[in-house]
């Protein structure tokens, strides 16, 4: 249940990023921000009027944000650093996709987990593999920079590709 939230909200923080292909504007007259620079978060979304108040120019609508910079772009810095896009075990082939791609289990021998990644989107995608028995699941610590040495799976934007991954631990793996 713990991943379930973890995968959603890693995958909800992006949709909120302002970026230069899709900005994100406050609509209101006069302010700093009429646009929000490519980086910027905000930290809400209206999704009900229980600010709509006070001057015409001053509200900020249903579905609409106030422009400005907030604790939110830590947050989705700190979720790129610290939370891997695929988990896996190398023991039971439990496969966790936290990243916008599609993952799974293809072929499977004794050496070998190859899984196949689909990123569907028009954007490059570059997950990192944790790749763990279920001995180290439990008894390692991942360290204070928890992704560093990981592998990143590069997946170009709509396409398929295999990725074979070695049943020894594959935690500090480097993969090319």
């Amino acid at each position: 249940m713990w991943l379930d939230l973890l995968r959603d909200i890693a995958r909800c923080l992006p949709q909120y990023v302002s970026r230069a292909d899709r900005p994100i504007s406050d609509v209101r007259t006069g302010k700093r921000w009429p646009v929000m620079p490519p980086g910027w978060v905000n930290e809400r979304v209206n999704l009900s009027d229980w600010e709509v108040r006070g001057e015409p120019w001053e509200e900020i609508g249903v579905g609409e944000i106030f422009g400005g910079s907030c604790w939110s772009e830590p947050a989705v810095l700190n979720t790129i650093a610290e939370v891997p896009g695929i988990i896996l075990n190398l023991d039971t082939c439990e496969l966790a996709v936290l990243d916008h791609v599609h993952a799974q289990v293809f072929r499977v021998s004794p050496e070998t987990i190859t899984l196949r990644l689909t990123n569907s989107t028009a954007f490059p995608a570059a997950p990192v593999l944790l790749a763990e028995t279920s001995a180290e699941r439990t008894t390692r610590w991942l360290g204070s920079n928890p992704l560093a040495g990981l592998p990143k799976l590069h997946l170009p934007p709509f396409t398929t590709l295999d990725y074979p991954v070695q049943r020894k631990s594959a935690v500090r793996m480097k993969m090319e």
